[in-house]
């Protein structure tokens, strides 16, 4: 059985049109916090990071830290769940920001 996060399995199902890359993730903070959105979600998915390519380093600002490969008919509904995720995680941050302003000495 060939390991269903592999190069190989993943470039022969986007190639055969069985996947199609809904997502493109940041760093792997995003990763894991999409890998387990949709295994909560029951979604069948892969994840195939940028750094598996041949020229991984040229292009990983280009393209990310990595994509998410799911089913073409789940891919406008795992989109939409990771933007939630990542725009949650946009205002965890801004208010962890305000929180360490707020209490930043001033000076007089």
């Amino acid at each position: 059985m060939t390991d269903r996060n592999s190069p190989e399995y993943l470039r022969k199902g986007l190639d055969e049109g069985r996947f199609v890359a809904a997502y493109t993730l940041n760093d792997h903070f995003e990763k894991d916090l999409a890998e387990q959105a949709l295994a909560d979600a029951d979604i069948p998915h892969a994840t195939r990071l940028t750094g598996e390519s041949e020229f991984a380093l040229i292009f990983e600002d280009a393209q990310g830290f990595g994509q998410v490969l799911v089913r073409a008919e789940d891919a406008e509904r795992v989109a939409e769940l990771l933007r939630e995720i990542r725009a949650s995680d946009a205002e965890a941050a801004e208010t962890v920001r305000q929180i360490f302003e707020d209490e930043a000495p001033t000076s007089d």
